[in-house]
């Protein structure tokens, strides 16, 4: 496959992952939870605090899987962008993650399946991207499981996960301007 780096390429939501898998599951799992407060009631009693904290669990589960359900339906963007500045994974931010920092892309996953492509930036810049306060946390967590670098989860994207690997490589690499780029 040949990637042109000088376009843009915007990667949507699989719409059969995105509805079918995380959204349903949401609404069954929703719906188990007040099974269980209902069962609650007849078991410990209606005063009991037990009952009223599986009660409000259950609630704000069910709203929780409402608004999923309201958002798969409603939208419509990408969720990554790859462009000759840089990537976006609006699914974290919109910030821009430049390729002139990204030093080396990688898969990481476990056993024979590879989940994430992993952008390895340089130390010294790592400290100056703009990063929302949930993924600068998360970065220790990635680095104590083996994913070393900014992890891009391709689970559930239109994209083949070789396909953003070698898409990323190579906007990566133009971005370089030069052959010693480093790739997986």
């Amino acid at each position: 496959m040949s990637v042109d780096a000088t376009q843009t390429i915007n990667v949507k939501v699989s719409r059969t992952y995105f509805f079918i898998l995380r959204r349903l599951l949401s609404i069954v799992t929703g719906t188990l939870a007040f099974g269980c407060a209902l069962f609650l009631i007849f078991a410990v009693g209606p005063d009991h605090w037990i009952l009223w904290a599986a009660l409000l669990g259950g609630a704000l589960f069910v709203v929780a899987a409402s608004l999923n359900l309201w958002h798969a339906l409603t939208s419509r963007g990408p969720v990554l962008t790859l462009s000759r500045e840089g990537l976006i994974d609006w699914r974290v931010g919109s910030d821009v993650i430049p390729w002139a920092s990204v030093t080396k892309v990688s898969t990481w996953g476990w056993g024979n399946r590879r989940w994430f492509v992993v952008l390895v930036i340089d130390p010294g810049l790592e400290h100056q991207l703009p990063m929302i306060w949930a993924r600068r946390n998360a970065r220790q967590i990635d680095k104590l499981v083996g994913a070393n670098g900014i992890p891009i989860s391709v689970v559930g994207l239109d994209i083949a996960g070789s396909a953003l690997v070698k898409a990323a490589q190579a906007y990566a690499q133009a971005a370089h301007n030069h052959s010693a780029f480093i790739g997986s």
